[in-house]
Order: structure tokens, then sequence, then C-alpha cells
């Protein structure tokens, strides 16, 4: 299981540190005997919080190596670090109490911790990792050091990771994540984040069979859809709710929100999300044995993979219009291969067009 605690596992009491008497008093004291190099060097890496590689405090603070290594033998000596052994052998340090890193991050202003934070997420994001504990680690860096977009990133990045290894719980951890980011720093985003968000999230919660989340997202859009008279955000909503309707048998009902959503996204420059719906339409009038209309749709499917820019194929996509990746390819993302569409091309090969957006 990924940790997805903001300060990282810190609370290692190794009793290097005797644990009566006045510990913070003691604590203190310690500091200020430091030079001001390693105490810089500390101060790095109570914001990180995690345990961390000489290199790391290198590259994020700009000191040499040897001015690096002769702080963290300083720090050693006073017994406010000590070495981390790890399973790969790599040299790796870490504090040896947790009142030790807060004591310190006490002392730091809100503006030191966000420019030691910006600077530690540059470090690491010039280190080479991809793994997903790294990913965390950059979106709280970034977040701390107020680059919420960065953050937020990060987080819809470790949700595609997890999800493609099946961990429900933890996906859906990251997408919650991301949203508090969206919720709380309002002003670092745009109407196009939201639907990254929400359009990501509805395809994992789909996968997972998820039919009570996948109504709440999809209400969540349809409603941001009407509030914005975004036509993408409607479309894209009330074709998951399509969804939603046909798990009930609700066939009828299902169909007539698929033919809505077609119309909406007819307007968009989103491939994916209107060859979703074509496919969803094709089925459920397959399935209330509407043969013309489900042949339509598939000419209309047909027509907008013609004129796509680039070309997707239709066993990419399952028979509920989610992306099924071909072995050895990249699953098709949204923004990825926005076609020119013929605007003249409707559900049953009529003119398209949205109706116009108003609440409900």
């Amino acid at each position: 299981m990924i940790e997805f605690s903001p300060a990282g596992s810190l609370d290692q009491n190794h009793g290097e540190l005797p644990l009566t008497g006045s510990i913070l008093s003691l604590i203190k004291e310690r500091l200020q005997r430091l030079s001001k190099v390693s105490l810089n060097v500390l101060r790095f890496a109570a914001v990180f919080g995690e345990d961390f590689t000489p290199e790391l405090m290198q590259s994020a603070t700009g000191l040499s190596m040897e001015q690096v290594v002769t702080a963290l033998e300083d720090l050693e000596w006073f017994r406010l670090i000590q070495p981390v052994t790890t399973p790969d052998s790599e040299e790796m340090y870490g504090f040896t109490q947790k009142m030790i890193r807060e004591t310190v991050i006490r002392q730091l202003s809100l503006a030191r911790r966000r420019d030691i934070s910006r600077r530690l997420a540059d470090a690491l994001e010039h280190c080479g990792h991809t793994g997903t504990q790294h990913i965390l680690l950059l979106a709280r860096l970034y977040e701390s050091g107020g680059d919420f977009l960065s953050s937020f990133k990060c987080w819809l990045l470790a949700a595609e990771k997890t999800h493609h290894r099946y961990s429900k719980t933890e996906t859906y951890e990251a997408y919650r994540q991301a949203q508090s980011l969206l919720v709380h720093h309002l002003f670092a985003f745009n109407i196009a984040d939201y639907f990254n968000l929400m359009s990501n999230w509805l395809r994992a919660a789909n996968e997972y069979h998820d039919t009570e989340l996948i109504r709440e997202l999809a209400e969540n859009l349809v409603q941001s859809g009407y509030r914005h008279q975004d036509a993408l955000h409607a479309g894209t909503g009330l074709s998951y709710m399509s969804l939603t309707l046909a798990s009930a048998d609700q066939l009828e009902e299902a169909y007539n929100t698929i033919k809505t959503a077609v119309s909406y996204l007819q307007v968009t420059d989103n491939l994916p999300e209107l060859i979703r719906a074509y496919i969803r339409l094709g089925f459920y009038a397959t399935y209330l044995n509407r043969h013309q209309d489900g042949l339509d749709a598939c000419i209309c499917l047909l027509a907008a993979l013609h004129v796509a820019e680039a070309p997707v194929a239709l066993d990419e996509f399952d028979e509920q219009g989610n992306v099924v990746p071909r072995v050895g390819r990249e699953p098709v993302e949204d923004g990825e291969a926005p076609g020119r569409r013929d605007p003249d091309v409707g559900p049953r090969g009529g003119r398209g067009g949205a109706p116009r957006l108003h609440a409900r």
C-alpha cells in the first residue's frame, strides 16, 4: 500500500536522544551549535520529510558534494540524523527523532518552507526516477511550495499508475487528493483541469464497475456543463450517466440520454469521448432492436475515424466505449488526437449540433 501521508514516516525512535528531561531544549541547543551550512542541509532534510540521499541534498541546496558530506558528518555527530539501511544498499539518511524534524520546521517561515520545497521538487524532478512513490513525493513538495497545478498533475499521474496496477483504493485516493487541491485552490486551475480530473476518474470508476461513483461524478460533470455552457462537460457526463441507466435495465432512458450526449459531443473536438458515445449509442439501439439507428451510429463512428488526424482503431475500444490499449501501445488519452470532424454529420446522418445548455 502506498503511503499518502503528507509528512511521510518520520516517527522512528532509535533511542539516539535521551527520552527524559527537556528533549526540546536539548534539540535547540544542538541546533544552535551547528554551522550555517549544516543547519541549511538540515532544513532541507526537514522540509523533504523522508529519508534522503547526499546527492539530493547537493542538487537541492546547490552546495558542493564535499560541503554536503561534511554537513552530514556534522549532523550525524550531533545525533540529529543517522544512516538508514535500504534494501538496495543505497546511502541514505533519516532523522533520529520525529521531534527534531518538527522543531526545525517550526523555526522556518512559510516563505522559506515554500522556497525550499520548490528547490527540492526541482531536484527530485531531475533525478530520473519515475516510480509512484517518487511522484507522490513530488506532489507533496509542489503543494507545499505553492505550485498547486504541478501537484495536481502529479496526483493525476499517480492515479493513472496505481490504476494500471488495479489498485482501486490507491487510485481513488489519488483522485481525491487532486480534487481537494482543485477545491481549495480554485485560482490555480481552469475548467479544462476540472474536466481532466473528472473524465479520468470516470473511466477508472467504470473499469471498476463502480456504478454509484459513476453516477455521482457524471452528475457533477453535467451540472458543470450547464453552469459553464460547456458542451464537452455536459456531453461526457450524460454519456456516462447512460451507463448507469443501462446497468439498471433502463435502456430506453439510456438510449435517449446517449443521443443527447452525442449531440453535445459533436460540437467539441474531443474524439475519444465522441467515439465512446457513438459506440454506446450503437449498442443501446441494437439492444432495443432499433437496428437502423444502430447502423447509423456505426456510420457516424466510421466517418469520425476517417477524418481524424490520428486514426484510432475500433478494436481499441470495448463494448462500453472504453479505451482498451493494444499490446505494446499506449492508451488513447483525452486531447491526444483531436480530429477535425464534419459538422454536418449527426446521429442519423443529419445536421449535427448541440441543443442549448440549460440547468435542470
